[in-house]
């Protein structure tokens, strides 16, 4: 992934489309709601079973933040550095893997609350 950030891109520096926007958009939302979400868990531990190993192993409010923080930045710059066909295809494959955890931990009970 670094190799790929480091790669000078003309085609990186064209303006975004309206679908590059929402789909970046999308995709920050749909992780501010995950976010939300792994909160909840981590303050009803006695309900709630965190999947993600990383998460489980080091499940600190500091962690949470950070973790969520890096998938954000992690995902933006990445978007940013692909071409426009790349682009596209990688944001709509991390909305569709994102869509059923949220929505599965929706159906559990978990909500996003600001």
């Amino acid at each position: 992934m670094i190799i790929i950030l480091l790669i000078p891109s003309q085609a990186s520096a064209t303006n975004w489309t309206k679908t590059d926007i929402a789909l970046e958009t999308t995709y920050q939302v749909l992780n501010l709601i995950d976010l939300k979400q792994t909160q909840q868990i981590y303050r009803n531990q006695d309900r709630y079973y965190e999947v993600n190993p990383f998460l489980r192993s080091n499940m600190r409010q500091d962690t949470i933040i950070s973790y969520f923080m890096v998938l954000g930045i992690g995902h933006f710059l990445i978007s940013h550095v692909l071409p426009s066909p790349y682009r596209t295809a990688w944001q709509s494959i991390t909305i569709i893997i994102q869509l059923p955890v949220i929505t599965n931990n929706y159906q559990i009970g978990l909500t996003c609350i600001f």
